[in-house]
């Protein structure tokens, strides 16, 4: 029997007229929670493979996904809403990363207040497909959108302060970053090193996710630079660089492929 579900996923534009393109270097990983998430699931998983969306767990338990939320990165949440107002006010603090969030619901009227806590959409239970997979489109908008504007290719120049005024170097350049406090300290070829202040997040949005990972709480590495992988570290310029116990699943996974 075939399923209602089983039509393949085509991105339009807003206007509906024309198909959108995917960047298809990262796929969006994304989670549910949700008391009855299948029907949702069933749905994402019909685009899942071919595009960018990758859906990686459903949780019928906040406190759970909220636990998967700080071990893991995460790109996309779908996310009940009325489970979300339960935890406060402060939502966005509690889900602990720059998450993008499309709020479901039963309830139509909560769509005032998902787009009052920085929705990027509202989905309307029960599900039909056709809406599901206009905000999938809007999502993979969203995500290049910001890839275009924030990434650095390996052949750009990036200026940083450092030593009273403003340094430039070329990102190809980098061996790897380390953070030291409220600064960073950027390891070029040469043995330059460059110290700015910068979070490692702030310095993670300005690279490009496919060139450069962070493997811990304290090292981004360039990809291209890793001479030797080890179960617990991984080589750099001669440097055993430590992988964190939170970011080794997805740090050996990513080196490796």
């Amino acid at each position: 029997m075939t399923s209602r579900f089983s039509k393949p996923c085509t991105f339009v534009s807003q206007k509906q007229t024309e198909t959108f393109e995917i960047d298809s270097v990262n796929m969006l990983r994304t989670i549910i929670i949700d008391t009855e998430p299948k029907s949702l699931e069933l749905i994402l998983k019909d685009c899942v493979g071919s595009e960018r969306i990758k859906l990686d767990k459903t949780f019928t338990s906040m406190i759970l996904g909220l636990k998967h939320l700080r071990k893991y990165p995460v790109d996309v949440l779908f996310v009940d809403i009325v489970l979300a107002k339960a935890w406060g006010i402060d939502f966005d603090e509690k889900i602990g990363q720059n998450i993008k969030v499309v709020f479901t619901s039963t309830q139509k009227e909560l769509a005032i207040d998902a787009y009052d806590m920085d929705a990027l959409d509202f989905l309307l239970k029960p599900y039909s497909f056709e809406r599901v997979e206009s905000t999938l489109a809007k999502i993979v908008n969203y995500f290049n959108i910001q890839i275009s504007s924030k990434r650095l290719e390996g052949n750009e120049n990036i200026f940083v302060r450092a030593n009273h005024g403003l340094q430039k170097f070329v990102v190809a350049e980098i061996l790897y970053i380390e953070a030291l406090g409220d600064y960073v300290n950027i390891y070029l070829q040469n043995q330059k090193r460059i110290t700015t202040r910068m979070t490692m997040k702030d310095m993670m949005d300005r690279l490009n996710k496919s060139e450069f990972i962070r493997i811990h709480r304290k090292f981004i590495v360039s990809l291209r630079k890793i001479e030797k992988i080890k179960s617990k570290a991984i080589k750099i310029a001669g440097k055993d660089i430590p992988i964190g116990n939170v970011y080794r699943k997805d740090a050996l996974y990513l080196i490796k492929n």
